[in-house]
């Protein structure tokens, strides 16, 4: 079972997060390799993942429980993430490209609604935005060999894949509710008052144990690369 103590999971990131994992993701990102997004997505989830421990660490130490509930949620997809890219070189180099297909989906998203403003003041400026934009988003598109009609990936559809469906759901739902503005988050929180608060120690405990194995999961990946490790 795991163990409870908030000291001690504070502890636990506090010595396995140190800065010499930055200097390390550097040294990885100055390598010559023929597949530079390779590397940057594992560069790019263990920065992630280091910026996130510091949330989840502020969130408690200032026991806000949405801010907690937000870092902890984003580190239970960074964990799904890390499990798909970490599956083959195919997931990887899909993940990589969804960056373009997320800029895309914005794209058509802002297109959408610059049509719908009629005679709006704004038309006009965010349709030259649009213009403007267009044929750089394109070129990275063919690029990245993504087309225009590529689906981003959600991370619920990718759980299910790798069969962490039960508890991404359950998890997502219950930081969800406090991430966001539902009632629960509005209300509980005024019922609650001076009453005590047990779900600042569930959401550190599971916030920090996504994030140690998203760290030693990507220095499992380095390792069977050949790369320094983080």
């Amino acid at each position: 079972m795991p163990h409870q103590d908030p000291d001690i999971h504070l502890a636990v990131l506090d010595t396995r997060f140190t800065p010499k994992i930055l200097d390390t993701c550097n040294r990885i990102r100055q390598m010559n390799t023929d597949k530079p997004w390779r590397n940057d997505v594992i560069v790019g989830l263990v920065r992630r993942c280091y910026d996130l421990q510091k949330h989840l660490r502020r969130g408690y130490a200032e026991s806000d429980e949405h801010y907690l509930a937000w870092a902890a949620r984003t580190l239970l997809e960074l964990k799904v993430w890390t499990e798909y890219v970490t599956k083959s070189e195919e997931n990887l180099k899909r993940f990589s490209q969804d960056m373009y297909v997320d800029a895309n989906t914005a794209f058509r998203v802002g297109a959408k609604a610059t049509a719908a403003l009629d005679e709006h003041p704004l038309k006009a400026a965010s349709k030259k935005i649009l213009d403007d934009t267009k044929p750089d988003l394109m070129a990275k598109l063919a690029a990245a060999e993504v087309s225009e009609s590529e689906r981003y990936l959600r991370p619920s559809d990718v759980a299910k894949q790798l069969g962490l469906e039960i508890e991404f759901d359950i998890a997502n739902m219950t930081f969800s509710k406090w991430a966001h503005a539902t009632a629960q988050s509005v209300l509980l929180p005024v019922y609650a008052e001076g009453k005590p608060d047990s779900k600042i120690g569930l959401f550190l405990m599971m916030g920090a144990g996504n994030a140690l194995l998203v760290i030693e999961k990507l220095s499992d990946y380095l390792k069977e690369l050949g790369f320094p490790i983080v």
